[in-house]
């Protein structure tokens, strides 16, 4: 027997939506959430920011 199975995403990208999880909680449809934290991308992000401010 087939079973389709739906899954919600969400990254943690530096400025992505803080409303994604409430937002994939709320969908009944979903069986499971997933994230994908980019905190390579975020990290060198930030230290560039900080190196701009010295």
């Amino acid at each position: 027997m087939n079973k389709n199975i739906r899954i919600g995403g969400a990254s943690g990208f530096r400025g992505d939506s803080y409303r994604a999880t409430s937002q994939l909680l709320k969908d009944d449809s979903l069986d499971f959430i997933v994230y994908d934290y980019l905190a390579e991308i975020t990290m060198s992000i930030i230290a560039r920011a900080r190196a701009k401010k010295l």
